[in-house]
């Protein structure tokens, strides 16, 4: 954070409560997602004299079976069905291409041709769809996702901003490589309010934040910080 950090001008640093074990902390509280698809041989739309094969009642029909595949994942991972979405979408191209455009469906066939030729043109250009060449629906998709419970992060109250009279040590400057002295703090024990400037260490049992020297770190409610650089703005966050 504080060579980086200053190097590159970036006026805030977050480092969260959960820095040390931020990885297994997202995946314990992501939501829960399962993706179903079908693949479809004969998904040809009638557009310029072509067969139809294919019709709103029989994209329901597929769209449904998917959604109670992947609903029914869902829910055996313990989530309520009341807290899942669904999302249906269609793999579409022009026949005989060899990539296609994942497009939401929109609730009708003819929605979903005019969403992908209006797609298509974004992608490639006003003029490069080519529906002369008909419309094939290739592939199509469910997406259920099962929203968990977040923890709720807690506030402390702020502090009255002074800073226990810190233990040095002499220690080598990770941006300059010169020898110095800093303050050594004790993560836990700091308070919201309270402001330490660099040099200093931030001691925690799983992690270390350092702050040098020009900068400043400050903890707010929710334990976040804020440090200054060479006159410039460089917020540092922790907790």
């Amino acid at each position: 954070c504080a060579s980086f950090g200053a190097e590159l001008g970036v006026p805030s640093i977050v480092v969260p409560a959960t820095a040390m074990v931020h990885c297994a902390y997202g995946a314990l509280t992501s939501d829960v997602l399962f993706s179903a698809q079908r693949s479809l041989a004969d998904g040809i739309v009638s557009l310029n004299g072509h067969p139809s094969e294919l019709d709103d009642a029989r994209l329901d029909e597929a769209f449904s079976a998917l959604e109670r595949e992947a609903t029914g994942v869902v829910t055996a991972n313990g989530i309520d069905d009341k807290q899942i979405s669904l999302r249906r979408s269609a793999d579409v191209r022009y026949r005989r291409q060899t990539h296609e455009l994942i497009v939401e469906h929109p609730g009708s066939l003819e929605r979903l041709v005019e969403r992908f030729e209006a797609m298509y043109e974004d992608f490639y250009g006003r003029g490069a769809g080519y529906r002369e060449a008909g419309i094939e629906i290739t592939t199509l998709r469910v997406q259920a996702i099962g929203r968990t419970r977040k923890p709720e992060p807690s506030h402390s109250s702020e502090g009255d901003g002074a800073v226990r009279p810190a233990v040095t040590r002499e220690l080598t400057d990770p941006v300059t490589t010169e020898p110095q002295r800093a303050e050594i703090h004790s993560w836990p024990e700091l308070r919201p309010g309270q402001t330490v400037a660099g040099p200093a260490v931030l001691e925690h049992p799983t992690t270390t934040v350092y702050v040098a020297a020009g900068q400043r770190a400050a903890l707010d409610a929710r334990g976040r910080s804020g440090e200054r650089r060479g006159g410039k703005e460089c917020r540092s966050r922790w907790s």
